[in-house]
């Protein structure tokens, strides 16, 4: 029963950290711009608002992995692929951060959140749900 809810916490944890980043993006898309290491884009009209968008996107993305958590709760079969896609993303987004910016330490957030996801969905289905 604590793997479950090991699971649960896990995707919800991710989940409220995309839709704060996603808050960040929305609110102060030039200061977060310049933490990545892309420097002022304050002046570039264009970028402001694609770098909203994606803040947008992200708190989407953050509430629709919240549902998940829900979805684990009731036990639906659906959620092992959801949280398999949500975990595989993790790791696919760290590696494409690291690509970006070439500062490991989005490397390593990205792929200790999706390890941990995917670590505790292996443990739901292979140990709690036989």
């Amino acid at each position: 029963m604590i793997i479950k809810y090991l699971l649960i916490v896990s995707v919800i944890l991710s989940a409220l950290f995309q839709v704060v980043y996603g808050f960040l993006l929305f609110l102060k898309p030039a200061k977060i711009s310049i933490s990545l290491g892309g420097g002022d884009v304050s002046a570039n009209g264009p970028l402001m608002s694609v770098t909203r968008l994606y803040g947008k996107l992200f708190i989407t993305l953050g509430i629709m992995s919240g549902l998940v958590a829900v979805l684990i709760q009731n036990e639906s079969s659906i959620a092992i692929v959801y949280t398999l896609v949500i975990g595989v993303n993790m790791l696919i987004t760290g590696v494409m951060a690291y690509a970006m910016t070439k500062k490991v330490v989005y490397l390593y957030a990205d792929l200790a959140r999706g390890g941990v996801i995917l670590s505790f969905l292996y443990l739901y289905v292979f140990h709690y749900l036989r």
